[in-house]
C-alpha cells in the first residue's frame, strides 16, 4: 500500500508543479524521487536506476531525435525554407485551402508553443476571409496537430513508439484513419463555413509542387530511408538537418549555422526525456507497477475505463503531450494483457485528445492570446471534433480490449 501511495504522490507532485510553470522534465525528476523514497529505494538503488536510464538505448535515441528535430526547426525557420514551402502550397490550393494548410505545414516543426510561429501567417489569409478570431484560433490549433497522429518526427509519437516498444510505423499505419477522420472533422467544423477564395500562387501547379517537396525533402528523404531500412530513426533525423543545411549553403554562413545549432538545441526537452524515462525505471525499480496492477484487478476497475479515461484526463490536466505518455504509459501498460500495437495506439489516442482538449495547452493558450479570442469559446469549438474521435477511440477500446 506504501507503494501505491507513493506513486499517487508522485502524480499529483509532477501535476502541481506542472500547472505552477515549473519544467516538466524537474517535475518528472522530482516525480519520480518521491516514488523512490517512499518505496525506501536505498541510494545504491536510486544510482542504479539513475545510470540504468542513461544507459537505455531509448534514452539516448530520444534525446538524440529531440535535439534535431529541433534544430530542423529552427533552421527551417531562419533560412525562410518553410516560407517557401507555404508559397508551393499557395499555388496549389485556395485560400480557404492555405488558411487549413499553413499551420499544418508549421506543425512539421514540432516545438512547445510553436502555433504562434503559424498564427501570423495565417491570419492575413483569414481575414481575407471574414473569420472572426475564434474562427482563426481553432483553425490555427487543430490543424496544426492533427498530423501529429502519422507525423514520425513528433515527439510524442516517437515516445510513445518507445514506451510500448513498438515500431513508429505500426503506430502510424494503425492511426491514418483517426488523422483522416481528424482531418475532415476539422474541415467540416472550421474550414467549410468559410469563404472559398481563390489560388493567389503565382508559380503554377508544376512549380509550386516542386517547391514543395523540395523544401520539405529533408525530412521526407529521412522518412523514406528510416521506413526502407528499419534502422533507428536517430541516425537519420541529424541525416535530415544535414541534407537541409545543404540545401542553404549558399543562404548561410558558418556563424548562422552555429546559431541555428546553439538556438535548437533544447535543453528543457533533453530533461524531459531524462525526467521520463527515470520515471519508468523507478517505477519499474520499486515494483510499484506490479502492486497497482493487482490492487485495481482486486477492485475491478474495468480495464476499459482505465485505458479509455485516465491517460486523457492526466493529459488535460497537465496540457503536456510527453509528460502524459510519460506518466501514463508505464502505468497503465502492464494492465494489459497480450499487449498490442493497436493497444499503444489506443493509448496515444487518449494521451492526445486529451492533450488537445486542454485549457492550459501551451498552443492554445497562445494562440488564444494572440488572436484576442474567447478561451471558452474555444474550448466549445475544440470539444466537437474531440467527442467524435473519442468514441472512435472507445469503439476500438471494446473491440480490442
Amino acid at each position: 500500500m506504501l507503494a501505491l501511495t507513493g506513486v499517487i504522490l508522485g502524480l499529483l507532485i509532477i501535476i502541481a508543479l506542472v500547472r505552477i510553470k515549473i519544467d516538466y522534465g524537474i517535475a518528472m525528476v522530482i516525480g519520480a524521487l518521491t516514488v523512490a523514497i517512499t518505496s525506501q529505494l536505498t541510494p545504491t538503488q536510486l544510482i542504479e536506476s539513475t545510470i540504468n536510464t542513461l544507459r537505455d538505448p531509448s534514452t539516448i535515441d530520444l534525446i538524440v531525435l529531440v535535439i534535431f528535430i529541433n534544430m530542423i526547426g529552427v533552421g527551417m525557420k531562419e533560412t525562410g525554407q518553410i516560407d517557401r514551402v507555404l508559397d508551393g502550397f499557395r499555388s496549389l490550393m485556395s485560400r480557404r485551402g492555405t488558411v487549413g494548410a499553413i499551420p499544418a505545414i508549421f506543425g512539421l516543426l514540432p516545438m512547445p508553443g510553436g502555433a504562434l510561429m503559424s498564427a501570423p501567417v495565417m491570419e492575413p489569409e483569414a481575414d481575407k476571409l471574414g473569420s472572426t478570431n475564434e474562427e482563426k484560433t481553432v483553425i490555427n490549433f487543430w490543424f496544426r496537430h492533427f498530423f501529429f497522429f502519422i507525423f514520425p518526427f513528433s515527439p510524442d509519437l516517437v515516445l510513445a513508439a518507445r514506451l510500448g516498444e513498438v515500431s513508429i510505423y505500426q503506430l502510424i499505419l494503425i492511426q491514418i484513419p483517426v488523422a483522416i477522420i481528424a482531418l475532415i472533422l476539422g474541415y467540416i467544423f472550421y474550414i467549410r463555413p468559410l469563404k472559398k477564395g481563390d489560388i493567389e500562387g503565382n508559380k503554377g501547379y508544376y512549380n509550386g509542387t516542386w517547391t514543395v517537396i523540395y523544401g520539405l525533402a529533408p525530412i521526407l528523404i529521412a522518412i523514406a530511408l528510416y521506413g526502407v531500412t528499419g534502422i533507428s530513426l536517430r541516425y537519420f533525423v541529424p541525416l535530415a538537418f544535414l541534407l537541409l543545411i545543404i540545401q542553404n549553403i549558399q543562404r548561410l554562413k558558418p556563424k548562422k549555422t552555429i546559431k541555428i545549432m546553439k538556438e535548437g538545441f533544447p535543453p528543457n526537452l533533453v530533461l524531459a526525456v531524462f525526467g521520463i524515462m527515470f520515471f519508468r525505471e523507478i517505477l519499474t525499480e520499486t515494483g510499484s507497477l506490479e502492486i497497482i496492477v493487482d490492487i485495481s484487478r482486486a477492485i475491478g476497475i474495468p480495464i476499459e475505463l482505465i485505458v479509455l479515461l485516465i491517460p486523457f484526463i492526466i493529459a488535460m490536466v497537465t496540457g503536456i503531450g510527453m509528460a502524459a505518455i510519460g506518466i501514463s504509459f508505464p502505468l497503465i501498460i502492464p494492465f494489459i494483457p497480450e499487449l498490442q500495437p493497436i493497444h499503444i495506439s489506443i493509448l496515444f489516442v487518449s494521451c492526445f485528445l486529451g492533450y488537445l482538449a486542454s485549457p492550459v495547452h501551451l498552443c492554445l493558450v497562445v494562440t488564444t492570446e494572440y488572436f484576442n479570442s474567447d478561451l471558452i469559446k474555444n474550448l466549445k469549438q475544440i470539444a466537437k471534433p474531440i467527442s467524435i474521435l473519442l468514441i472512435y477511440n472507445l469503439i476500438l477500446v471494446l473491440i480490442f480490449l
